[in-house]
């Protein structure tokens, strides 16, 4: 499941890259700036768990995904998103931190000692 995890981890990196496509409030919005289905082809901005939405493939993924994101940032994904002081780029360097944790987990470490 960690696969799926980082693969989804890595949608909503560039879901959200660009500044407008991040959005706090909602979880999606138009070009108007009106909220709307994060899974809408309207939506041109979406908020962690819009993207988390629109990046998933099932509830199961979905689900797996924000308890991972719980663990990793001791924080609720929309807590984190929808803090007024919360910056685009604060959301962008959690969700990198999330991938690279992910991806730490699903490859196991392995050390060779040379025998010099």
């Amino acid at each position: 499941m960690l696969d799926a995890v980082h693969t989804v981890l890595v949608t909503m990196e560039a879901i959200l890259s660009l500044p407008g496509s991040w959005t706090q409030g909602a979880t999606a919005r138009d070009a108007s700036g009106r909220p709307c289905d994060p899974c809408s082809p309207d939506a041109v901005s979406r908020c962690l768990y819009g993207a988390l939405e629109h990046a998933t493939p099932d509830e199961a993924t979905r689900d797996a995904v924000d308890d991972f994101l719980h663990s990793v940032w001791d924080l609720a994904p929309s807590s984190l998103n929808d803090d007024m002081t919360t910056e685009h780029e604060t959301v962008l360097a959690r969700l990198r931190q999330a991938r690279i944790a992910a991806f730490a987990r699903t490859r196991p470490l392995t050390l060779t000692l040379d025998a010099a």
